[in-house]
């Protein structure tokens, strides 16, 4: 009884120590990709795709992609939360428009994503202290 006990513990071990050095191997990997994709590489992919309707002239969806740059990812988060779901969706280009290939919606929506989870250490808004709910 022992040793089976032994062995189920040896291949649970052996289990999480694989998913351990999958897990740091795909982000390695997923770094290493960020850093031969860089934002302006990415924004690229805005500027061919999106801008054409999404400027101030037409300002499809109420949206201006020609006043944003790469860099502004954190300062207009609910924009660029609302592009990835489209964009995950394939709600946008539109049916009808040119179409990116599927790797570059998913480099820019992978871009994008990291980008807004990096943005969600800095606050925008001002210091909110904690608040008591009872007497």
């Amino acid at each position: 009884m022992a040793a089976v006990g032994r062995s189920g513990r040896f291949i649970g071990l052996s289990c999480a120590v694989g998913v351990l050095a999958l897990g740091t191997a795909v982000l390695a990997q997923r770094a290493g990709w960020f850093a031969a994709h860089p934002p302006g590489m990415q924004w690229s992919i805005v500027d061919r795709y999106c801008i054409d309707c999404h400027n101030a002239v037409d300002r499809a969806g109420d949206i201006t992609f020609d006043q944003l740059k790469a860099g502004s990812v954190a300062q207009h988060a609910e924009i660029f939360e609302t592009a990835v779901h489209k964009l995950r969706g394939r709600l946008m280009p539109p049916p009808g428009s040119p179409q990116p290939a599927q790797g570059q919606i998913d480099a820019l929506v992978g871009w994008l994503e990291s980008a807004l989870d990096a943005s969600v250490g800095t606050s925008l808004a001002g210091r909110v202290p904690v608040q008591r709910m009872s007497r």
